[in-house]
């Protein structure tokens, strides 16, 4: 951030923000305006900034190359710098917590390649936990593996300037994250979040270049997901038009209970409502309902779905349209593991 933006405004809150990030990206040093307006003032030091200045009209201590005159966008940033740097250091921790031992291999891409392509990928593959919250990849990273969920439900999201976000896509066990791979390339499309926890494979660009060029059908499993989840989209986009928050709810809670082993997971509403876009009051109406007839039970972030049956009746028929094309596009990759 610091020698692209800076402007501060006097006060103890936002010295304790500032000083808090310029820790976070280690910047060399730094003082605060002993008096606001005055002409004897100091700034924060960083790598690259070049000028200090008092902005009268703006009423603001400015300094670095770029000023950010609304003080709102300016805690917007520190606070997404701060979450990121959070992101970043779970992400690291989780990327060292390698899992040993036997795991069941549930990912559909996977399962539905020939035999010895799966016994290709096996020794490439490797295998790690997803924690709540861990970022993969942040919009146009550039992609270093494919990602290929086991358990969970990973969140692709579009982030608005002023902070908003609503997700774009969910991919769980069907799918896989790194579909530039195999379209001409490029980095990722959006920040991708873990929404629930779960269980994933990481498979290095190399040896997914391997794969492809020793096993022709790794490439068409890959893309054949990728038909799907273009489906999968377009059907969204006419859901989040014609149909309920009610139903869309309910729908997103199918989708999380297909992608998980069990009846219970962990899942709030307030991430609820940021994926979906509705208020938290009516994240929380809709679930207060599915509790009060007995469809699922919520705890503390804890939720367990009693009667899948009926959070289906609640839900659109876009549900079943969208687990139709995962069946018939994937179905005839599993029939060619059979012997003839």
């Amino acid at each position: 951030m610091f020698g692209d933006v800076v402007a501060i405004r006097r006060g103890s809150w936002w010295r304790n923000r500032v000083r808090r990030l310029a820790g976070a990206v280690k910047c060399s040093r730094f003082s605060f305006a002993r008096r606001f307006g005055s002409k004897q003032t100091h700034g924060i030091h960083a790598p690259g900034a070049r000028s200090t200045r008092v902005d009268a009209r703006s009423n603001v201590i400015v300094f670095g190359l770029i000023t950010y005159r609304n003080v709102h966008n300016l805690r917007l940033t520190i606070s997404k710098h701060v979450q990121g740097q959070r992101h970043q250091n779970a992400s690291e921790t989780c990327l060292k917590q390698e899992l040993k031992g036997d795991f069941e291999i549930r990912n559909q891409v996977l399962l539905s390649v020939r035999p010895e392509a799966q016994a290709f990928l096996k020794t490439r593959l490797i295998t790690r936990r997803l924690s709540l919250g861990q970022t993969l990849y942040d919009d146009s990273e550039p992609f270093t593996h494919a990602i290929f969920p086991h358990e969970g439900v990973i969140s692709l999201k579009a982030e608005m300037s002023d902070g908003r976000s609503v997700e774009k896509a969910s991919i769980g066990h069907e799918g896989f994250i790194g579909i530039a791979l195999i379209v001409g390339g490029g980095g990722a499309i959006s920040r991708s979040a873990v929404m629930v926890p779960g269980y994933a494979s990481w498979l290095s660009i190399e040896d997914l270049d391997e794969a492809i060029a020793s096993f022709p059908c790794v490439r068409d499993a890959m893309l054949r997901y990728a038909k799907c989840l273009i489906i999968q989209l377009l059907e969204s986009v006419a859901c989040n038009s014609l149909h309920s928050a009610e139903e869309r709810i309910s729908r997103w809670l199918l989708h999380a209970h297909d992608r998980v082993v069990g009846d219970s997971f962990q899942l709030t509403q307030a991430a609820m409502s940021q994926v979906l876009g509705f208020r938290r009051a009516t994240v929380n109406m809709v679930c207060s309902k599915l509790m009060e007839i007995g469809a699922i039970e919520y705890s503390r972030g804890d939720l367990t779905v009693l009667d899948r049956e009926l959070i289906h009746q609640h839900s659109c028929e876009c549900y079943g349209r969208i687990q139709k094309t995962f069946e018939l596009n994937m179905a005839p990759f599993i029939r060619t593991e059979k012997p003839n």
